[in-house]
């Protein structure tokens, strides 16, 4: 049973907000911000052995690089994972999309998922083969741009030929379990919970030794309409 083209749709139907996190970038120069969503939902049914949960994780949209907000198909990756049958299957299906590209979004995201299977337990869950999308393979520097994605995180690549590895244009991406991924410090590192990140730039901009009166150490502007985000989706105050 292919637990994620058969369950992966209700499932997120059933997504329900867990925790804002931050994932922070550079791009010419600036440091950046996108609020990004952690959501999960279970499925179980004990009688006819349905042990189902998703992890997903959703990244603001920025409207500076199309699409909006957080939009279901955008800036999104998730898990569905079988307790019953011990196996987890990666997605959305076909093709990972992020929007800006080149910041390591895609990897901060995915290292994130792997992390809190590895810590929840799940490391000899095995894998099942996920399709390695067409659209990102257009030219061979797309190509190598997202088989070094996938290969840096630990999954092996292969197709219906012989090719293997870097070289493959269209196939799958798969691993002998969870436990056999990357979870990368560096690219977890860039991901963290929202009150952090706060706590952070209310440090940066209103240092202990600051004159209370000093016009130059205000809140940051940005953190305003970040937070009415925050308060609207979850409840965070």
């Amino acid at each position: 049973m292919n637990i994620g083209l058969r369950y992966a749709d209700r499932l997120v139907d059933r997504c329900a907000p867990v925790r804002i996190l931050a994932f922070s970038y550079k791009k010419d120069g600036v440091k950046y911000m996108l609020p990004v969503l952690w959501e999960k939902a279970m499925m179980v049914d004990k009688p006819i052995g349905l042990d189902l949960e998703m992890l997903r994780l959703r990244a603001f949209n920025d409207t500076r690089f199309g699409g909006s907000d957080f939009a279901p198909s955008e800036n999104c990756i998730h898990v569905v994972i079988c307790h019953v049958e011990k196996k987890v299957c990666f997605g959305p299906r076909g093709h990972i999309g992020m929007r800006p590209k080149g910041v390591g979004l895609g990897g901060s995201l995915m290292s994130w998922l792997i992390h809190e299977m590895k810590e929840g337990g799940l490391g000899d869950y095995t894998i099942e083969p996920g399709q390695l999308g067409g659209v990102d393979a257009k030219t061979d520097e797309d190509r190598l741009r997202r088989n070094s994605f996938y290969m840096g995180l630990g999954f092996s690549l292969s197709s219906c030929s012989a090719t293997t590895g870097i070289d493959v244009v269209g196939g799958m991406f798969t691993a002998p379990n969870i436990g056999a991924l990357i979870d990368s410090p560096q690219r977890l590192a860039r991901l963290v919970r929202w009150r952090d990140f706060e706590a952070e730039q209310r440090r940066a901009f209103n240092p202990p030794t600051a004159n209370k009166h000093n016009l130059n150490c205000r809140r940051p502007a940005q953190l305003g309409p970040l937070r009415r985000i925050a308060v609207r989706l979850l409840g965070i105050h």
